[in-house]
Order: structure tokens, then sequence, then C-alpha cells
């Protein structure tokens, strides 16, 4: 008898596996610039990289510039990532075994993007001390 008025007392606890019809997940698009990773996406949205990964169906945490992924609407989307701006120009001096390719990467350009910054530099003929403008 005590077991059956402990069972009939004993607080139940019931897995709901049915979504809620009145909560409706939404979704909007982020486009990957570069220099971002899943992570500070993430950061961006308040979520996790996981979560991103598993709304997009990625495997790996490899994204690529211009990707467009799907990330959950209604998180705060925080403004601590800053575009860079236009208004002031950077100036890169080349040191002793630098290239121009080795340049691009280090300040996350490509080659035709820093050409593009430079155009009247031979890029086979680097000298050291030489001022290359990197934005």
């Amino acid at each position: 008898m005590e077991l059956e008025s402990y069972v009939k007392n004993s607080p139940k606890s019931t897995t709901n596996n049915t979504p809620n019809p009145n909560t409706t997940t939404t979704y909007e698009y982020h486009k990957v610039k570069s220099g971002e990773t899943l992570g500070t996406i993430a950061a961006l949205y308040g979520s996790t990289i996981s979560v991103i990964q598993r709304i997009n169906g990625l495997r790996s945490t490899k994204i690529y510039v211009g990707q467009r992924l799907k990330v959950q609407k209604g998180t705060t989307k925080t403004t601590t990532y800053k575009q860079p701006t236009t208004a002031g120009k950077k100036y890169y001096k080349v040191k002793s075994g630098d290239t121009f390719g080795k340049i691009a990467q280090r300040h996350r350009l490509s080659q035709s993007q820093l050409k593009r910054l430079n155009p009247r530099i031979n890029i086979s003929r680097l000298s050291i001390g030489q001022k290359i403008r990197i934005k």
C-alpha cells in the first residue's frame, strides 16, 4: 500500500518530444566576409559553432568568403565586429625574406587585392624598406 501511495503522489516527469506550436524558429542568413570564422559568426549572433554547423549541415568548420549561413533569428546580434573603414590608409615596410604573397597573406588580402592597392609596384622586385599599401 505504501508503494502505491508513493507512486500516486510522486511528481511525474514527462518528456514532450513534440514542438510547442506557439514557438517558431525563424532564421536569417549571414554572408561570410573575409577573416570571419564560425567562431566569430557564432559570437556575433550569440550562438555556438555546433549550432551553426547543425543548422547548415556542415561537417567541418571550414567556410568560405561569400558563403551564406543560416543563423537563428531573434538572438541578439552584437556589434563587436567592425567593418574596416576606408578612411585611413595603412602601409607595411618590406623586411628581409618578405614576398608579395606572404605580405598579402599576413594582412588577409589576396595578391590581386594587394596589387590593386599598389599598381606601380613590381611584385617580383621588392626591396627591403619599401613601403607597400595594405589598406
